[in-house]
């Protein structure tokens, strides 16, 4: 069962990824609020895939059509939960998969990741009702 959706841009799949399939890659962190949970860093991730030569932003979208779009540079710290303990991260948690990017605002770690998408240019933020946005 496909977990996570990476795309080019225009949509063109890259590649789906199930939670056997993320938790094989390299990268994995097990650190979440205090407790034993599972994640991968998304350098990680995109390292196991074979990205565009043009590909200098992620964004990464909710299945509540949140994104956040990062320059690929920058995600050194950016990591994907997707386990709490042994099970599947729960919907209470922000799962099945939910994003940290420690360095940005609270408003920045979506919960409910459905996809990647990756592009040239960054793509317009989607983030409707955050009230905890950082002043730059």
């Amino acid at each position: 069962m496909c977990l996570l959706r990476v795309e080019a841009e225009g949509g063109v799949k890259l590649r789906e990824l199930s939670f056997a399939e993320l938790a094989a890659l390299p990268g994995q962190v097990v650190v979440f609020r205090g407790s034993e949970a599972g994640g991968v860093r998304l350098g990680a991730l995109l390292d196991a895939i074979d990205l565009p030569a043009d590909a200098a932003y992620v964004t990464i979208v909710a299945a509540d059509g949140c994104s956040k779009s990062l320059p690929i540079a920058t995600i050194d710290e950016v990591v994907l939960l997707y386990r709490s303990g042994a099970d599947p991260l729960p919907a209470e948690l922000g799962g099945p998969l939910r994003v940290l990017v420690p360095a940005l605002d609270e408003c920045a770690s979506l919960k409910s990741v459905s996809s990647i998408a990756l592009s040239a240019e960054p793509v317009k933020e989607v983030r409707p009702g955050c009230t905890h946005i950082r002043a730059a």
